[in-house]
């Protein structure tokens, strides 16, 4: 069955009570000690992974340990993909103050990525939803920045014209305006 393909969804919630659950397919598995994932989380930031792959090796399986714990689910579903040939997508969903976690990095004896017919995918739970953004109640603030061709046969620019126009257009709102005048002579 090569052509198949199964997924999986491994969903690390908010911590609650030094706990994170861990759900699989929506269904609780286990938890995880927020002190762990601090810990975690430190080791990825010192960025030892991006260049050393022993380095990356060492947190990809602690990263595994994280996600296979409780009935090694995690496990289960490499095996089947790796027996079977069949493709399968790992969606991995954190909260953003986890999404620095490098879970492309999965070690099992192998990086899972590279070993094994297992792509791992990043959920965000925003995707597809329209931000909506609350206009600012402050003032226009305006910058007027303008040049001119001098000499030969060039047109000059009536900068003021235009200022002028801006301003009219924009007369019935609060501008916060700072008018900057400056004069250069090219000889």
């Amino acid at each position: 069955m090569p052509g198949d393909r199964n997924t999986i969804t491994i969903s690390i919630l908010a911590a609650a009570d030094g706990q994170r659950p861990v759900h699989v397919n929506g269904e609780p598995s286990h938890h995880i000690a927020e002190t762990e994932v601090a810990a975690l989380l430190a080791e990825t930031r010192e960025n030892l992974w991006r260049t050393d792959p022993a380095a990356g090796a060492k947190l990809g399986k602690r990263l595994y340990a994280l996600l296979n714990r409780g009935a090694g689910t995690l496990q289960g579903i490499i095996a089947n993909a790796t027996a079977t040939g069949a493709h399968t997508h790992l969606y991995v969903q954190t909260p953003d103050e986890l999404t620095q976690l490098p879970f492309e990095l999965l070690h099992n004896g192998s990086f899972v990525l590279l070993a094994h017919n297992v792509h791992v995918i990043r959920l965000v739970e925003d995707r597809g939803k329209l931000a909506t953004v609350a206009p600012k109640e402050e003032a226009i603030r305006m910058l007027f920045m303008a040049c001119s061709p001098t000499g030969g046969s060039l047109k000059v620019l009536d900068f003021e014209k235009e200022e002028e126009k801006i301003f009219v257009n924009t007369s019935l709102m609060t501008l916060n305006r700072t008018l900057i005048v400056t004069a250069t002579s090219i000889i």
